[in-house]
Order: structure tokens, then C-alpha cells, then sequence
């Protein structure tokens, strides 16, 4: 009886302790922010998901593309090892 009680006991507290906050923004799956709505899915797909960033991204003229491995070869490489070379 009192391993059946505590049982209970600990799957109660398990779902109570879930955070249900109804104040928090529910995070996306998928970043729509980016996304072309005037282009259709189906004539031209990577300008349908890429359109908007393609438009508003920035590639500095030194390089010849940008994004988080980028930043972490940055991070990393050229400031950990190479501590004199940091105007990139």
C-alpha cells in the first residue's frame, strides 16, 4: 500500500513540476520570418524559404558566405589560436 502511495506520490509531483506557463512564447518548429509568401512554393522553392532572408542578409566583401559555422570558426580559430588576427 505505501509503494503504491508513494508512486503516485512521485507522478504527481513529476507532472506538477511541468512548466505550463501560458505567458511564455510557444518557440516555432520552423522560422517562417524569412519565408517569401509572394513567390510560389512550387515555380521556385528555395526563393519560397529563402526569399526574405536572401534579400536582408548581409555578406561582408571579405568572405564568401556567413552563418553560425562561420561565427564559431571565428570564435575558436582566429581568436583562440590566432589572437593578432582578429579584424575579420
Amino acid at each position: 500500500m505505501n509503494c503504491k502511495l508513494l508512486y503516485v506520490a512521485i507522478i504527481l509531483a513529476a507532472f506538477s513540476s511541468c512548466n505550463n506557463n501560458k505567458d511564455q512564447e510557444k518557440q516555432k518548429f520552423v522560422e517562417t520570418g524569412y519565408m517569401d509568401s509572394a513567390v510560389k512554393p512550387g515555380d521556385n522553392f528555395y526563393l519560397y524559404v529563402n526569399g526574405k532572408w536572401i534579400d536582408s542578409a548581409t555578406i561582408p566583401s571579405t568572405e564568401t558566405g556567413i552563418g553560425a559555422f562561420f561565427d564559431i570558426y571565428v570564435i575558436i580559430f582566429i581568436h583562440h589560436f590566432h589572437p593578432a588576427k582578429t579584424s575579420l
